[in-house]
């Protein structure tokens, strides 16, 4: 099978208080998503926590429209979301599950963990976002993502999560040895 019929992950690090949108990777599963985005994403051991997120399971929303006219986007179309779906209301009489909710305020930025909110749907996930939030911090780009459909790293393993990537060092100019032809120069 070929890496890119694997399924897309996003992948968020959190090295001080919030994760953060790293990139994405292909993998078979998550338990290979979060060992890859280990070592790709955190070659110097950077960071205490990792996520790994199904691609297809977060939902997009767009706030280009403005607060009143969010669009859907289409996240395993990544990096770019190319057909827009307007919201549909879901019905009340779901169960309301949690929700991790993540922002991008400029485009350009990566998308920052903001908080967990209980709702039925993505869209009163959006809605409940907007009104905690909206006043402090302009949105350009919503994610929401139920919380079970994340794979994290613990914390508390993190010196056995890095074991394996220890002798893989990254290594700056400064560490290599110069010729002296090219010393001489």
């Amino acid at each position: 099978m070929n890496s890119n019929n694997w399924p897309l992950w996003e992948v968020f690090i959190r090295s001080k208080l919030s994760h953060i949108h790293v990139g994405s990777l292909h993998a078979t599963d998550a338990d290979m998503a979060l060992e890859n985005a280990r070592d790709v994403y955190t070659r110097r051991m950077e960071g205490v926590s990792i996520w790994v997120i199904p691609s297809i399971e977060i939902d997009a929303f767009d706030m280009s429209g403005g607060i009143e006219n969010p669009t859907s986007e289409v996240i395993h179309a990544h990096p770019t979301f190319e057909e827009e779906q307007p919201i549909s209301k879901a019905s009340n009489n779901e169960d309301w599950v949690q929700w991790e909710v993540f922002f991008r305020t400029k485009k350009g930025l990566s998308h920052k963990h903001v908080g967990s909110i209980q709702s039925a749907t993505a869209q009163g996930t959006l809605e409940k976002a907007l009104a905690i939030y909206q006043d402090t911090l302009k949105v350009t780009n919503i994610w929401a993502v139920q919380s079970n459909h994340i794979t994290a790293s613990n914390p508390t393993d993190k010196e056995a999560f890095y074991d394996p990537a220890e002798d893989k060092h990254f290594r700056h100019a400064t560490y290599y040895d110069i010729p002296d032809e090219v010393k001489h120069m």
